[in-house]
């Protein structure tokens, strides 16, 4: 079994490629509750030459933390861990979230956006885009944030959500 088999042997899913002008789009996700999970499964993901080969692979993640996590940074220093109490008061907990755009500035922020839109949390969420020759505009952005949203939608059973 392959590292990136692993993934889906532990939870993982994966979506449905999208394409447009010649750029491709394709999500994988996964239950996560800690920010090791977040690295761990962004380096087996990134052990399949494909997705390794992607222009961008744009990330978010939002977990339940009982404990005050200290700032991470991923290779681009871009992840930030934000302890709320607001969103998720019900919930009795913090909540650390982040993204990393990957080269493809304002993405990761956006796809952040989505997950605490769906109100959904303890979720790693990763946008691979492959660049096809013809520039996209904002509609890049719409294309990562639909990619996730219908993968999430699909496997909604698979994650928790604020009440």
């Amino acid at each position: 079994v392959s590292q990136y088999e692993s993934f889906f042997a532990l939870g993982g899913i994966i979506g449905d490629v999208f394409t447009d002008r010649g750029s491709s789009f394709q999500a994988h996700a996964i239950k996560i509750n800690s920010f090791d999970l977040v690295n761990k499964y962004t380096k087996i993901l990134l052990t399949n030459n494909k997705i390794q080969k992607a222009t961008h692979n744009i990330m978010a993640y939002r977990f339940l933390s009982k404990d005050v996590i200290a700032k991470e940074e991923s290779k681009e220093g871009k992840i930030k861990n934000k302890e709320k109490n607001s969103n998720l008061k019900n919930l009795g907990n913090n909540i650390s979230e982040g993204f990393d755009d990957d080269g493809e500035a304002g993405a990761g922020v956006r796809l952040l956006g989505i997950l605490q839109k769906m109100k959904i949390y303890n979720v790693f969420v990763i946008v691979s885009r492959w660049f096809g020759g013809t520039l996209l505009g904002n509609d890049r952005f719409k294309h990562i944030n639909d990619t996730a949203k219908n993968l999430l939608l699909d496997y909604k059973s698979k994650f928790d959500y604020e009440s």
